[in-house]
């Protein structure tokens, strides 16, 4: 007997069991979490109110006459669109905020990440414009080798464990750090040296790299460490910290001044009854390769001795890897060559050989590079008596901060509203660039005005804004259209912006409602369908009548007669006839939940 395949009653079963399953599973509602909604940022009530207002004006403009409900629906719609789109944005600039940002607190993109990522201002400016002479921002490092960076500032070295950048800025935090208006520091970066020729004719020596000083006279109250050159203008090479770019740059430096001294030139002459030139026959070219100089043991640090240098590194010792490119005229290249020459003279024509040369050009000319290195060593000047050192071991080392710290450390100064201004306005024009967008219009010299910021704050209760508001976490901006107020839905929390909204209705307001037809009822949708298909109300399902399977045979096996009887197994199934039908509809039952999922 084959269980839940041909009787009617369990199809019915299955099919009752499919539906009941779905309406009864059907997803609910996901409901936020409260402690995420419990804290709404002003910011976000400011920049709905901003718009909701702009949206107001412009459709009490549109809508003079007597349009009530197509003006309210249209400025519902318009604000809905508007803040839709501003939130699509904005929720993408957000996402563009590096994870391990500053610009983030406690993972979440803050106001200041996602005014940073839109290029509204660099993190410089938007520091720079607290006027904190605390805080500053750097965006360039130099690699320490294991992903790590170190970023100077000041004489005043922090290692971070990212390369900053003008996307990933580093926010630095010390006493007077950024001077009066909280001024960026970049630290400039070695020099790259990359096909440099030597001893060029037009481009002369190698110029001297950022961070080394060039002086008549060997100041040790300047001078950390020397700079070996050996020219002939007597002048005394010097670096003044112990930076890594000023320490690559002298390597460097020392190192060009090595290889210009070894690989000259060289340059002939040729004269021919056409013309004079010199031509070079060999010159060179090279690339520095990167290295990393290698630091020697620390200065002994004695009571009253040295002081100056103590903890110092005593020398640096490097090999500068280069690749050279020798360039060589080919042995087929020869600059003059005997020619005959014919000339006409009093009408008679004379032949004479005329000794004719020719500059080289680039094709005669084949380039051979290999690979060279140079040893530097600079050691430091043990006679330096300037406070470097001193400044570089004071205990208010700079200190990288988090947002989370900037709020702490700004608090409540006050923030500029032409920043939410220019803020609003870049969101808008972006908004207003999506596919399909059908919010208020904007055009190119459409801007926020700071006027509309602090009249938003007003209607709001609030005098200003402050960084705290700046630095706080990223919230989505959406209209509430339920209410008769505009609502701003910030991560599932609602606050009231209230926008008076006043469109002229005209002389007579008495505007007459709409007639609405009744809606119709479920048995006036049901019995059109039903009435289409009479037969089902005389359709009745029939038994099958089915008997249990069994064996009985009778066979002979060498020479031994068999009787085969397999019957004990109906009784057990008739006995438990209602548990197995029972099974057999709900495997079916999630065989057909299958089916229709699937599709």
């Amino acid at each position: 007997m084959r269980m839940g395949c041909h009787s009617g009653f369990q199809r019915l079963i299955v099919y009752s069991f499919c539906f009941l399953f779905l309406f009864i599973s059907c997803p609910s509602p996901v409901k936020a979490n409260p402690a995420v909604v419990a804290g709404v940022g002003i910011l976000g009530r400011v920049i709905a109110q901003t718009v909701a207002k702009r949206a107001a004006t412009q459709a009490a403009a549109r809508y003079p006459l007597t349009e009530a409900a197509a003006g309210r629906y249209a400025l519902d719609q318009s604000i809905k669109a508007t803040v839709n789109g501003m939130s699509r944005e904005a929720a993408r600039r957000a996402a563009s905020v590096p994870a391990n940002s500053y610009l983030r607190k406690a993972g979440q993109a803050t106001w200041a990440g996602v005014t940073v990522a839109g290029g509204v201002m660099t993190t410089s400016e938007l520091i720079g414009a607290f006027r904190s002479g605390d805080l500053a921002v750097s965006t360039d490092g130099v690699s320490l080798g294991n992903g790590k960076y170190e970023v100077r500032v000041g004489g005043r070295t922090q290692i971070v464990d990212f390369e900053p950048s003008d996307d990933q800025p580093v926010i630095l935090y010390g006493d007077s750090i950024g001077g009066d208006i909280g001024i960026t520091v970049t630290p400039p970066r070695p020099v790259v040296v990359n096909n440099f020729p030597l001893n060029d004719i037009k481009i002369g020596l190698f110029p001297i790299p950022s961070g080394i000083v060039k002086s008549a006279f060997f100041d040790n109250s300047r001078a950390i460490y020397e700079v070996d050159i050996d020219d002939n203008t007597g002048d005394y090479y010097f670096i003044e910290d112990d930076s890594i770019e000023s320490v690559q740059n002298a390597t460097i430096f020392e190192a060009m001044r090595e290889f210009e001294r070894k690989y000259e030139p060289v340059i002939y002459e040729a004269n021919g009854d056409n013309v004079t030139f010199e031509y070079i026959s060999t010159s060179y070219s090279i690339d520095i390769l990167d290295f990393i100089p290698r630091e020697s043991s620390k200065f002994p640090s004695y009571h009253g001795v040295k002081n100056y240098i103590a903890d110092a590194v005593t020398s640096y010792d490097s090999i500068v890897p280069a690749i050279l490119h020798k360039k060589t005229l080919k042995s087929s290249y020869d600059p003059c060559e005997y020619i005959t020459v014919s000339d006409v003279v009093d009408g008679n024509k004379t032949d004479s050989l005329k000794y004719m040369c020719t500059p080289p050009n680039e094709n005669d000319y084949v380039i051979d590079d290999s690979r060279i290195s140079s040893t530097i060593h600079l050691s430091l000047n043990v006679d330096y008596k300037g406070d470097y050192f001193n400044k570089k071991n004071k205990s208010n080392l700079i200190k990288t901060v988090s947002a989370n710290e900037l709020a702490d450390i700004l608090s409540d100064k006050p923030l500029d509203n032409y920043i939410i201004a220019d803020l609003i306005t870049d969101l808008l024009h972006d908004a207003a660039l999506q596919d399909g967008y059908q919010g208020i219009p904007v055009s190119d010299d459409d801007y926020i005005s700071e006027s509309e910021i602090a009249e938003a704050l007003r209607a709001l209760g609030k005098d200003r804004l402050t960084a705290r508001d700046l630095f706080s976490p990223y919230q989505n901006i959406e209209i509430d259209q339920s209410t008769n107020e505009t609502n701003i839905n910030n991560i599932g929390g609602k606050t009231d912006v209230n926008v008076e909204a006043k469109v002229d209705l005209g002389e007579n307001p008495n505007i007459k409602s709409p007639d609405l037809e009744e809606p119709p009822t479920g048995r006036d949708i049901i019995e059109p369908i039903k009435n289409s298909m009479p037969f089902l109300s005389d359709f009745k399902l029939l038994g099958r009548n089915a008997t249990c399977p069994t064996v009985n045979n009778h066979f002979s096996l060498m020479g031994y007669d068999f009787n085969l009887v397999i019957e004990s197994h109906c009784p057990l199934i008739e006995q438990n006839r209602n548990f197995i039908e029972l099974i057999a509809s709900l495997i079916w039952a999630l065989v057909a939940l299958r089916v229709i999922l699937s599709s």
